[in-house]
Order: C-alpha cells, then structure tokens, then sequence
C-alpha cells in the first residue's frame, strides 16, 4: 500500500511538470519580425528577426477588401509575441480573429522553435465558412463572441498533448490516490466506508446537518465586513468598513438633540446601535470625537462602545456619522426625571459612573500605551444607563489627551467648551492652566462632584424632584457672567437637603461632593477616591453591585 503511494505521488509530479512551464518558456526564440523598427539586423523577412519568451506570430490578410480572395494580394506579416501577452497560455487572445473578420484576417502562433512561424499554414476562411460558424454558433445556443478560430490556432503549431495528457493523468491520479486511502482506513477500522462517513459527520460538529445555517450566517457576516483595522490584539477598537457602514444601517427614529446635532436610534443587521448625526458645519467636532474613540485601549465596560463613523449623503448636506452601542434607558437624566432610587440603586449609578471616570483618567504603559483621558464636558445629559442600571460615559467630542511618553498633550482645535453649568470655577474665571493636563482631570472632578448631588436628590425615603445644579441660583439658561458670578465671586454650591443628615449612606455622599467642588482644585479628589469610598458603603446598603 505504501508503495502504491510513492508510485501515485511521482506520478503526480513529474505529470504536473509540463504544466508549471507552460505559461512562460524557459529559454528564448527567435522570430522573423516584418514591423518597421523591430528586431536585429540579420536573416530572415526583411532583415528583421526578433527575440521573446511568449512565441512568434504570422498575419495573413488581404490588401484589398473589396475584392475576392483569389483576385486580392495577400499580405504576410511576421512578429514577436511578449510573454506577458501570450495569455491564457494554452490560446492567447492576441492570436483570435473576430468571426466577421475570418474572411480578411488570420493568424497563427506558436513557441515550438525559433523562426517557426515560417512553416505556419495560415488562410482565410471563405465568407459562406464565417458565416456557417456564427450560425452554429448561435443554433446551439452559445455566444457568438466565445466562438475562436480553431483553424488559425490550429495552423498555429498549439500542441495540445503536452496540456491535455498530464492533466488528465493528475486528476485521474488524484482519483486513485483519494480512492486508496478511503479503503485503507475502511479496513482498519473494520467498517464500511459509508459507516466511517456517518460517523465522521456525527463528530464532527462543522459538518453536522444542525449548523449549516449557523455556518452560512458565519460566511456571511464575514464576506460583509472587513476585518478589524488592529492587530487582533485586543488594544484596538475594531472598526468596520467605513464606506459600507451607513448603507447597511436603518434610522428608526430619533432619541435625542443637542448642538452637535440628532441622535437616531438604528439597526445595523438586526441590532439596535445608536447614530450620532452630526451636521457638515460641525465636521471638527465629528472629526475629534471619532479621533478619541479610537484612541488605543479605550474600551471600557463604563464608557460607551464605539461601533463605526461614517458619512453619507443626506441630499441637502453630507451627513457625518458617529455609530456606538444602543441603551434603551437613555440618559443618566432622563432616568432621574422619571424615576426615584433607593440608595442601592443610588450607589449603583454613583460607583459605576466614578469607575468609568476613573479609567477615563488614568493612564495605562505597556507595549500599548493608553494615553490619560480628560471629558471637559461631564454632565447627566452625557451618561447613559445601561440595561443593568450602571452607568456609561458618553460623548468625548471636547476631550483631551495626554500621553506621557512623549509629554505631549493633544488639545482639540475647536474653541467650544463644556456646558456652562457644570464648569469649575477656574474655567470660568479663566485660571485653568492649560498645558497642565492634571487641571483638566481636577475640572472634571467639580462636574462629578454636580452629577453626584443630582443622583442623591432622587435617592432615599422621601426623594426631591429632579433639578439642574444652580436651578435656584442661575437662570434657565444662565450666561458666563451669570456662572461666573454665582460659582466664583459668591462662591455657592448646590444646597444640600436636611433630610440626608438622618441617612448615614447620604452622609457619606454629601462628604464626597463637598470635596469633589472645592474652590481649590488641587484640594478635590481623584476619580479612583470617589469610587473607593462608595464602595464603603456596602456595609452599609448591601452589595448593590450584584446584578
């Protein structure tokens, strides 16, 4: 059996050996060559002979059209064909004749030896043979433009033995081969070979009847979208194909409006995904908050997930596209606004939302750096609220980056700031050092510190309708004076209700936002502090981390 192997494999290489050089020949020929300008000067038509790897070529037409064959000059012409030209290998398609051209032109071609064009039989079709062949052509149904010249090529020298008999003994050899092996393994293990099939195809699960469709849904989802643009390491965010994104994704309706633009609620392949619709004016801020999403490392189960951008054409304006994950909650606010919380679920929110600030802030050095993360623009309006009541920052459009490799601190070019509610003083007095990236962490901790104060107003036995920080100090929509009036020169805070003073859980929280919006920045708390002291408080309300 071993032998019949060995035999079956050399014949299978020394048959596959004309084939592996029939595309190009290994050594060059010679050719008579009649184009003006062509070859050497030596023997041949003309004085003019050639030289190539592809084969050489002789034309025979009429010099005059109009009149019959036998009362018309013939014209031979001689010259090189290029190896790169002389394709597909077993009939080039410079070596074809048109079939209403066969009564005016044919060509032969070969690459047996050099100068063998000269013994070529080339010669016209009569009209009345064209003809017949275009009317077969079209009787058994095939296109009349496949239809070759198979006397030209034949004239031609095209040797079909060297092409037809080793692939034919491949396959069969193949055959035997395949053929052999089954039988084999038949016998040693004792069972039909129609047994050892069923039972392979109950093994194994890639076969099985039960997942085909599992398996298209695989192939498809691969062939309609291209792989991750990282390396598969898991440090990159995986983005899909930006120019197909948008033509697969279906606007369903809109959740939301701010001064970027529109929030739509889509569907890309039967999921929900959130669009984020920016106008054309506003292309920086698209370009930026696309630009920080994709920041390496920047995935985080309290930050939100970023899917794809994109643009398309929205008819009067370009569309400019920001694609993320979809949370049917909505905003940190509207959950405030609908509905009260206990101090469980208050703990929740408060930990969860100080966890993703935390990794926001910090930075992380490896083989690939995470650069350090300021949001300058934290409020309720920007955090989301997971299906499981934790909470998810969102919306990274004015953030800026510091990577401390290379001490380089990237700023957005744009001049728009966070909203005028939630700036810390030294942003609204102008103090804030901006080539110092700890004074944007510090700022966003007074924001937090806000965001803290909203969440407890809703928690507890007796909770107090939902309100803006400021509300009763500051106009609706208050101005920078206005801001910069009530936060720097009198120096007030948020009021803190009476009532917290009986809740120890409360109490602890009223301690943290006291020191989250401290006049001196230095004085406030890191993001990671927050967090660990509300997580303090599990004695106190129980695990309200558990899902």
């Amino acid at each position: 059996m071993k032998m019949l192997v060995v035999v079956l494999l050399l014949l299978l290489a020394f048959s596959a050996c004309p084939l592996l050089a029939l595309p190009g020949l290994r050594s060059a020929i010679y050719c008579n060559c009649t184009r003006p300008g062509c070859g050497m000067d030596e023997d041949g038509p003309n004085g003019q002979v050639c030289k190539t790897y592809g084969g050489c070529m002789k034309v025979v037409s009429l010099r005059n059209e109009h009149e019959p064959e036998e009362d018309a000059d013939l014209v031979v012409e001689y010259d090189c064909i290029s190896d790169e030209l002389w394709l597909p290998p077993e009939q080039p398609m410079g070596c074809r004749v048109h079939r209403h051209q066969r009564h005016l032109h044919a060509i032969g071609c070969c690459r047996n030896y050099s100068f063998c064009a000269a013994d070529l039989h080339v010669t016209l079709q009569k009209p009345a043979v064209a003809a017949a062949d275009s009317a077969a052509a079209t009787a058994a149904g095939l296109p009349l433009a496949n239809l070759g010249s198979a006397n030209a090529w034949t004239a031609a020298g095209w040797n079909w033995q060297p092409v037809v008999i080793p692939s034919l003994a491949v396959v069969f050899s193949l055959c035997l081969l395949y053929a052999a092996l089954r039988c084999r393994r038949g016998r040693q293990n004792g069972k039909p070979i129609s047994a050892a099939n069923a039972e392979d195809d109950r093994r194994d699960p890639l076969i099985a009847a039960k997942d085909v469709h599992g398996i298209q849904q695989m192939l498809h989802d691969l062939d309609s979208a291209q792989p991750a643009t990282t390396s598969g390491s898991g440090s990159g965010v995986p983005m899909l194909v930006p120019v197909t994104i948008a033509r697969q994704v279906t606007l369903v309706k809109v959740i939301g409006r701010g001064r970027y633009g529109e929030v739509w609620q889509g569907l890309f392949k039967g999921e929900n995904v959130a669009v984020k619709i920016f106008a054309s004016t506003d292309e920086q801020s698209w370009l930026r908050e696309m630009e920080v999403y994709k920041t390496t490392m920047l995935r985080h189960e309290n930050l939100l997930g970023f899917i794809a951008a994109d643009n398309k054409d929205g008819g009067m304006a370009l569309q400019l596209w920001l694609i993320t994950d979809y949370h049917k909650k909505g905003s940190l606010f509207d959950l405030l606004m609908s509905t009260t919380l206990d101090l469980r679920l208050m703990a929740r929110l408060a930990r969860s939302l100080a966890n993703g600030l935390a990794f926001l802030h910090s930075e992380i050095c490896g083989t690939s750096d995470k650069p350090a993360v300021a949001h300058r623009d934290l409020k309720t309006r920007n955090v989301l609220v997971r299906s499981d009541n934790t909470c998810v920052i969102a919306d990274l459009g004015l953030a800026v980056r510091y990577f401390a490799k290379t001490q380089e601190l990237d700023i957005p070019h744009n001049k728009k700031t966070g909203t005028l509610r939630y700036l810390a003083p030294e942003v609204l007095s102008d103090t804030l050092n901006p080539n110092h990236f700890d004074s944007y962490r510090r700022a966003d901790i007074y924001s937090l510190g806000l965001i803290l104060w909203e969440i407890c107003r809703r928690a507890g036995d007796k909770p107090d309708p939902c309100e803006l920080p400021y509300y009763d100090q500051v106009p609706a929509e208050p101005t920078l004076d206005d801001m910069l009036r009530c936060v720097v020169l009198e120096n007030q805070r948020p009021p803190l209700p009476s009532r917290w003073k009986d809740s120890p859980p409360l109490v602890t929280m009223t301690k943290l936002m006291r020191e989250c919006w401290m006049p001196n920045p230095s004085a406030r708390l890191t993001a990671l502090r927050v967090r660990k002291t509300i997580d303090d408080l599990a004695p106190l309300i129980g695990d309200f981390m558990a899902p």
